[in-house]
């Protein structure tokens, strides 16, 4: 997430949730955690961010695979069509409620 209000707030509420929560403001910092050996059970991936969009960072997680499994929940403001939204397990407009937000995650993780 770009934001770094939600990005804070959306952070601070998973975790309260007890979740272990790993935050990037842009699709680049998301890529090097994953090249550090970060493997989440979900990414929350927004379409629109500065330095490499979600869509770039969607693309890279295709491409891996190693990170190609690794579930995404689409939290954004804008929609993309299929080819640019393929792999992604849910896919919610912001801004969302938290509770459908949480459902999701724990879809993905479920599955």
């Amino acid at each position: 997430m770009d934001d770094p209000d939600i990005r804070c707030a959306l952070s601070e509420c998973l975790r309260e949730e007890g979740y272990d929560v790993h935050a990037a403001e842009h699709g680049l910092t998301a890529k090097k955690l994953l090249q550090s050996g970060l493997r989440p059970s979900v990414i929350l991936v927004d379409l629109t961010m500065p330095v490499r969009s979600g869509y770039e960072l969607l693309e890279h997680l295709r491409r891996h695979p190693e990170w190609k499994e690794i579930r995404v929940v689409l939290l954004s403001a804008h929609g993309g069509n299929r080819r640019e939204l393929e792999g992604v397990f849910r896919s919610l407009r912001k801004p969302a409620e938290f509770e459908p937000l949480r459902e999701a995650i724990e879809l993905a993780i479920a599955a």
